[in-house]
């Protein structure tokens, strides 16, 4: 994804994995619904923290690595970066195609779907925003906050 690519979108994820999908350690956010969206997406991180999963495997190691520490300092509440969904497919045929770890990180029951992604880049510094249900538009501003955080 060229940092040209600031999306008009954002789906804000419950920590910890919003900020799994912007290390790249999770690439397919499943939910009950399907979409035809595709292209780049903000991903932004709502204000509720899941504490209880934070403290399992394999949460707490993938985070600890990533984080340097146990005591983990996420942003809730802001855009944390971006990724490019690149398809949305039903679990069933994602799922034979995932190693364990992705499979930890979603919910891959039969009749959901995944949305797949790559290419994920961190914002130098997460964007305080207030996150919505489902998909939701970006305001000028916020995109061109985007643009600035992910120019070199």
């Amino acid at each position: 994804m060229t940092p040209s690519a600031i999306p008009t979108h954002a789906l804000s994820l419950i920590e910890p994995w919003a900020t799994l999908m912007i290390m790249g350690a999770k690439k397919n956010e499943t939910r009950s619904w399907s979409t035809d969206y595709r292209g780049p997406l903000a991903i932004h991180a709502s204000k509720k923290i899941d504490w209880e999963t934070c403290r399992e495997e394999p949460f707490v190691s993938v985070l600890q690595e990533h984080f340097g520490r146990w005591d983990f300092p996420f942003k809730p509440g802001h855009i944390l970066g971006i990724v490019e969904m690149t398809d949305c497919r039903p679990t069933e045929e994602l799922r034979p195609h995932q190693n364990a770890l992705e499979l930890d990180f979603g919910d891959f029951y039969d009749g959901r779907f995944g949305f797949v992604t790559d290419y994920p880049q961190a914002l130098r510094n997460p964007i305080p925003a207030r996150g919505m249900l489902n998909f939701w538009r970006l305001t000028n501003e916020q995109r061109d906050a985007i643009a600035r955080e992910l120019a070199v």
